[in-house]
């Protein structure tokens, strides 16, 4: 099941939101051209996007967003994409920096660095993210102990927090205090949770188990109603300041002439009529 948080001006507009189920005999080829295709496309065009997968343990959230070899997932897709993009606007000029991490216990690490070498990462906003959420089931249901039982409970902390901060926007709180530091993962997401991003959610269900199946739906439920505020990143370098700031100017001289002309058509008047 998909779903896209709708904008405020795609409400104005009484636009139907792009909710829909997928079945078992629909490929993720099909729901990447359907539903995460678009939102590729509009993050290469200076958008934030997210797509993120919601599911309890063994329920497709991982192949969904990674596939294997017969079927690609989500993010290969989307990378096949970006790639073709940039190579169909030979007129462009593009910039990607690409990061691949994990949260463990509530530490951001980078799993592209050497093992040697990694160390906590520092948050910051990305223009793009496909993240796939460890599972939503609860702690008490996995039989773990020990490190594992900790493991666990900090997942189910993040789950609780995003699940926290996405009540607290669908209820109408987005000019209120939300509590984005809470946890990493709703740092990292804070951008797509009713902010400046385009967000779409995968989540999955299995009937192997009913009860996380009805707590993911009712997830699914609170969450479609977030309104999130995507515009346009501007992306500026020193040449495109200065042509910028030379249009200003030259705006803000015709302004001045304009004026000048007016005061003096004014004061010629003025004067012959006295």
């Amino acid at each position: 099941m998909v779903f896209e948080f709708p904008s405020w001006d795609a409400l104005n507009r009484n636009d139907n939101e792009e909710n829909r189920v997928f079945n078992t005999d629909e490929t993720t080829d099909k729901l990447y051209q359907d539903v995460a295709q678009p939102l590729v496309v509009s993050a290469v065009n200076g958008y934030n996007g997210t797509i993120f997968a919601y599911g309890q343990t063994s329920s497709g959230k991982t192949f969904t967003m990674m596939g294997n070899q017969k079927s690609l997932g989500v993010i290969p897709l989307a990378i096949q994409d970006i790639f073709k993009i940039i190579d169909d606007s030979p007129n462009r000029e593009f910039l990607l920096r690409v990061s691949y991490m994990e949260i463990y216990n509530e530490t951001v690490t980078d799993l592209l660095c050497d093992s040697r070498k990694k160390k906590p990462l520092e948050i910051r906003e990305d223009i793009n993210n496909l993240v796939d959420l460890a599972g939503s089931e609860r702690a008490s249901q996995t039989g773990a102990a020990g490190l594992r039982l900790k493991e666990g409970c900090n997942i189910n902390r993040s789950l609780f927090v995003i699940g926290q901060v996405i009540k607290k926007l669908s209820d109408g709180h987005a000019g209120g205090f939300i509590n984005y530091r809470d946890s990493k993962l709703t740092r990292i997401l804070q951008n797509s949770l009713g902010g400046n991003a385009k967000t779409v959610i995968i989540c999955t269900i299995t009937p192997a188990a009913i009860e996380e199946t009805l707590s993911t739906l009712q997830f699914a439920s609170t969450a479609k109603h977030m309104k999130n505020d995507p515009h346009v990143n501007e992306v500026l370098d020193d040449e495109a300041l200065m042509k910028r700031y030379r249009n200003e100017i030259v705006d803000l001289k015709k302004r001045l002439e304009e004026v000048s002309t007016f005061w003096y058509t004014v004061d010629s008047t003025h004067l012959h009529i006295g």
